[in-house]
């Protein structure tokens, strides 16, 4: 009888058009930026064994990497790192993170304040 049920449902266009999904997505996709270096997604991978970490920062409109070597984890090393790639390419107006530990608000560059940086 579950059988029957199920297939009749399967086969009803009715019965499919409202049902709800189970399913939630996986992810929800960032939107396009609207223009180069406007977005930027930054992360942290390490500690590697000799105890340095690697600093990526990713272009959110081209997927553009810059990868940074940190020989130390301290604030002082990230914030010069951030602030040597944005002298380079620009300071964004937003960067995401995952939230971990290496990259809260108080790791960014001190000018991060007072130039409208949206962090998510």
């Amino acid at each position: 009888m579950d059988a029957a049920v199920e297939n009749h449902v399967k086969a009803c266009h009715e019965c499919q058009i409202n049902t709800k999904p189970n399913k939630l997505p996986l992810f929800h996709p960032n939107p396009q930026p609207p223009h180069p270096w406007h977005s930027l997604s930054l992360d942290f991978y390490g500690p590697l064994p000799d105890g340095s970490m690697i600093l990526v920062v990713r272009h959110d409109l081209t997927r553009f990497l810059v990868a940074t070597i940190l020989s130390s984890a301290t604030a002082e090393a990230k914030v010069d790192a951030l602030e040597d790639i944005y002298h380079l390419m620009g300071f964004p107006q937003r960067h995401g993170t995952d939230g971990g530990p290496q990259v809260t608000p108080t790791y960014l560059p001190h000018s991060a304040g007072s130039s409208g940086l949206i962090t998510s």
